[in-house]
């Protein structure tokens, strides 16, 4: 029989401690993964939000200083991670420039380009989709959200803002995405 690990998320204090089994003494995850974690549950505090509505007018009014009636799957990671204190390089507006960012971030490692993505996702990777099927850049038609569960399947369920118009959880075919931000560990 397989053994599978156990989790104490502590949201309070920003910590994540695996459990091997029941009988060993835990071990803590670092605060860049129980960040991550935060998020997903920040998002999910929030699912169904449609919009300009509720957080996603925060979200808006936090980036440009106004209600911008515009994309808002970028600023809604960057929001989000500025709440929890991920550091993903800074704000962004842009998927893309938001990718180049995460590259000089302290918290994590970006894996770029469809061939040098990690066979299993893990809950908490920050996502980069890029529909063009080439290399993602600031016009390609692209999206970020947060993986809500590890996959190690060809289809990743994502969390994030401006999915059908909402925040809510999304099923994407990995095929599509095109580099990942892993929180350390």
């Amino acid at each position: 029989m397989r053994q599978i690990a156990k989790y104490i998320v502590d949201t309070d204090s920003l910590t994540v401690t695996k459990l091997s089994s029941l009988t060993e003494e835990p071990e803590t995850v670092s605060n860049a993964l129980a960040k991550a974690y935060k998020m997903i549950d920040l998002f999910n505090d929030n699912h169904g939000t449609v919009e300009y509505n509720g957080i996603v007018a925060e979200i808006q009014k936090w980036y440009y200083g106004s209600l911008y009636k515009g994309p808002w799957c970028a600023t809604a990671i960057s929001y989000f991670a500025n709440i929890v204190g991920l550091d993903i390089g800074g704000k962004a507006e842009n998927v893309y420039a938001m990718l180049q960012q995460c590259k000089n971030s302290s918290d994590g490692k970006v894996y770029e380009g469809y061939k040098n993505i990690p066979s299993k996702i893990e809950k908490g990777d920050i996502l980069f989709w890029c529909w063009d099927g080439g290399a993602m850049n600031s016009g390609s038609s692209k999206h970020v959200g947060i993986a809500e569960y590890g996959s190690s399947n060809d289809t990743i369920y994502c969390i994030g803002g401006n999915q059908s118009d909402k925040i809510c959880t999304k099923e994407y075919d990995k095929e599509d995405l095109y580099a990942i931000f892993r929180p350390n560990k």
